[in-house]
């Protein structure tokens, strides 16, 4: 019965520990990070980011990679505020065009902070988009 008694008391303090910390913090900002992929248009595209918060910005980096040089291959990120609104210059693309020395390419941006973060690719040739992939919103 002791035992019980400890182990229910010890378990009360352990989950009184977990919570403590984040009631105690939730007015406080703190920077927040994520990894993610990005639909394909193609299986010649593959497509992946990462964004973090600091301060009133979000550092988003994308990148696109073809496995198939004879298209141009992008993907694009754009910030959307809490009515689904967008507006220049939340937004940032990497693009790789065919007969480049590297098959991938990269872009970096801080947006300002927005509510929502949605992401595609898409492939080109002559110009011309061939696909655009799904959207994928992040958050």
């Amino acid at each position: 019965m002791l035992r019980r008694i400890s182990t229910a008391v010890a378990s009360a303090a352990v989950l009184g520990l977990c919570v403590l910390p984040a009631t105690a913090n939730a007015s406080t900002h703190h920077a927040r990070s994520g990894k993610f992929t990005i639909p394909s248009a193609s299986s010649d595209v593959k497509a992946w980011g990462s964004w973090s918060t600091s301060g009133s910005h979000i550092k988003v980096q994308i990148c696109v990679k073809a496995s198939n040089s004879s298209y141009d291959v992008a993907a694009e990120a754009r910030g959307y505020n809490s009515k689904n609104q967008t507006t220049l210059p939340n937004e940032i693309g990497a693009v790789y065009l065919q007969g480049a020395t590297s098959h991938q390419a990269c872009g970096t941006r801080l947006i300002s902070y927005t509510s929502h973060l949605k992401v595609y690719s898409f492939y080109a040739k002559n110009g011309k988009i061939i696909k655009t992939s799904k959207t994928k919103t992040i958050w």
